[in-house]
């Protein structure tokens, strides 16, 4: 790819003399190397002629998209900032693109995540340290690891709220938000587990806790 003064001197030739081979000449001359092709000189001789400029200018060409859909898109995530772009996308009848783009380059709105965290009371302090201090006098033993077991649930509330780890926020700033969830409404716990040499569950339990009953 021809530099900006590699340009330069080819169009400073071509003036002077019109002729594409005496400037590739002149350029093997001058730089050393294979000079540019016929087309690339001549294409750089017109755009100069043209605008005044060797420079690529970025395109400015943007979709014309109605300032009705603009509008739009902004008043359905004021109104739901929680909302994801496919849904919004079926409620406006847009493609999912176009919400997108309206969101992040027209109105610069950023999807701000929250971060689930549960509230530590006051007696919650003691019990961590004393885990700590028993995890560090476990790890000790060669075989910890063969003997530990990974867990997790997933809740679903019966009233249609999933209790999920990627709940984004739409704004123009960051908002702060606190989101209050719902512990002991009606719902459903899955719940499995995985060792180092064995997978458990999936199991569903329909009480509060998982040392309810299965179903």
């Amino acid at each position: 790819m021809a530099t900006k003064q590699e340009k330069s001197f080819c169009l400073l030739e071509y003036a002077r003399c019109s002729s594409v081979i005496t400037v590739q000449r002149a350029f093997k001359r001058e730089y050393g190397k294979e000079p540019p092709c016929k087309q690339s000189i001549l294409r750089w001789y017109r755009q100069f002629k043209g605008t005044g400029c060797l420079c690529k200018r970025k395109s400015t060409d943007r979709p014309n998209v109605p300032y009705e859909t603009v509008k739009s898109v902004r008043e359905s995530f004021v109104r739901s900032p929680q909302k994801s772009t496919v849904r919004a996308s079926r409620e406006l009848g847009l493609p999912q693109q176009t919400v997108w783009t309206n969101l992040r380059r027209r109105l610069h709105f950023k999807p701000y995540r929250l971060q689930l965290l549960q509230q530590i009371n006051p007696e919650d302090y003691g019990r961590r340290l004393e885990f700590c201090v028993t995890m560090q006098e476990a790890v000790e033993d060669e075989d910890f690891a063969a003997k530990l077991i990974f867990s997790n649930e997933a809740i679903f509330h019966l009233s249609g709220k999933v209790n999920h780890h990627n709940v984004r926020l739409w704004g123009t700033e960051n908002p702060r938000a606190i989101v209050a969830l719902e512990r002991y409404s009606r719902k459903l716990n899955v719940f499995s587990a995985m060792s180092q040499t064995k997978l458990y569950g999936p199991f569903f339990f329909c009480e509060k806790t998982v040392t309810g009953n299965l179903t």
